[in-house]
């Protein structure tokens, strides 16, 4: 854009730094290169997002602080929620032919560009810092389900068994007009489907006590219990919470948390990382790349990084040596047949450690929704490719903590 001012000018005039500090700035350029505002940032002069508002300015965009309360549904899902985090780019206003997309780099028209293939629509940017924008994606694509194409009721037994296979912390049944509506709750959203006639007489069989022998006589009030959940040959204590009113009922079974898993670890990976793997797990075939360190901290943590995002029941290999670890289920790859088995089994995730060099990394890793691979030292960017590589994870010591990063392959 001609006649842009520059960085520097913009924040002198507004008096957020002074002369000494921008001459200090250019010297810090000199020396180790990257922009301006990288610099006032690396010398403590500013923060991350005082830049930010400062870029906006320098590009005439507006600069916003993104609540997801506000933001048009419609719009965010345009894209799906890893699109959004490799392009750390949010649509969150639709009006008429034009599409209001927040983003964290005014330079970056290619994310533009493809936004306005995928929609048709004439897109208009605006800025916020990139922390508050990996936030509202987490906030967002979290509660955003997809419609179901078969609406039909569901059998109880199937809706129980899709409840508690996606890691359910609450599970209920709205009864409105003779017609019971399930639904449960997981760290990514919530499903529902309607249940099919006899649901009750189901219900009543898994629990004891029976919700329909302890609801409370008043109509209105609320009964309280602790009951065992009896299916597919396993019990499990529940907290049962039941209402009666004459408009309907209310039923909620919260199972309660099971003793540490045997794969139970110390390491405890940061929610925000979590919630951002089990998002792009589920909007596409997601391939993670574990790059190595001095300290090895990723290969040692790589067979355990299943559990650490999706908690204790997910269904999980690590294909490489053998792991002695209790349960961590370990396939050596070996014979002309193991991927063929590991399709078979229809794993919720795989961890793999073989030499970047073997070209059937991606095939393993093509056999479930999401997968890590281990590279030692700095992997070799063609091996990355070859295996189909779109996500790098990263995880480093910084004195006694352990510092993760997410972040898409790049363009």
């Amino acid at each position: 854009m001609a006649g842009r001012r520059q960085l520097g000018e913009i924040l002198l005039e507004s008096g957020r730094i002074n002369q000494t500090e921008v001459d200090r700035v250019l010297d810090y350029q000199r020396t180790n290169g990257g922009f301006f505002g990288q610099g006032v940032v690396a010398l403590g002069i500013m923060s991350a997002e005082e830049i930010d508002w400062a870029l906006a300015s320098q590009f005439d965009l507006p600069f916003i602080f993104p609540n997801a309360a506000a933001v048009d549904r419609e719009a965010a899902a345009l894209v799906a929620a890893d699109w959004a985090l490799a392009h750390l780019a949010v649509p969150i206003v639709k009006a008429g032919r034009t599409l209001t997309v927040v983003v964290a780099d005014p330079l970056d028209n290619a994310t533009l560009d493809d936004l306005a293939a995928r929609t048709g629509l004439e897109v208009e940017m605006a800025l916020a810092s990139a922390s508050r924008i990996r936030e509202l994606i987490r906030t967002i694509y979290g509660g955003i389900t997809q419609p179901r194409e078969d609406v039909t009721p569901d059998s109880f037994t199937g809706f129980m068994r899709q409840a508690f296979e996606s890691g359910a912390s609450r599970i209920g049944i709205s009864v409105r007009a003779g017609h019971a509506m399930g639904w449960f709750q997981t760290p990514d959203g919530r499903g529902r489907t309607p249940l099919m006639e006899g649901w009750a007489t189901l219900l009543e069989d898994m629990l004891d006590p029976s919700p329909f022998d302890m609801a409370g006589s008043s109509k209105g009030g609320v009964s309280l219990y602790e009951a065992t959940l009896s299916r597919g040959g396993s019990d499990t204590v529940v907290d049962v919470q039941v209402s009666f009113s004459d408009g309907g009922s209310e039923f909620l079974l919260q199972p309660r948390k099971a003793a540490p898993s045997r794969r139970a670890t110390t390491v405890t990976l940061p929610p925000s990382v979590a919630a951002e793997l089990r998002l792009i797990a589920r909007s596409t075939q997601a391939r993670v790349a574990m790059p190595g360190g001095s300290d090895d901290v990723a290969h040692d943590l790589l067979p355990q990084l299943p559990i650490l995002v999706f908690g204790g029941d997910v269904r999980s290999a690590h294909v490489g040596p053998v792991v002695d670890v209790p349960g961590i289920f370990s396939i050596r790859p070996e014979g002309d047949f193991f991927v063929n088995a590991l399709e078979a089994y229809a794993f919720d995730a795989i961890t793999v450690d073989m030499p970047a060099g073997d070209d059937r990394i991606g095939a393993v890793m093509g056999t479930a929704p999401i997968s890590f691979a281990y590279f030692a030292g700095t992997p070799d960017r063609a091996a990355l490719e070859r295996a189909g590589i779109n996500w790098l994870l990263t995880v480093s010591r910084d004195r006694d903590s352990l510092v993760w990063e997410l972040r898409p392959m790049a363009r």
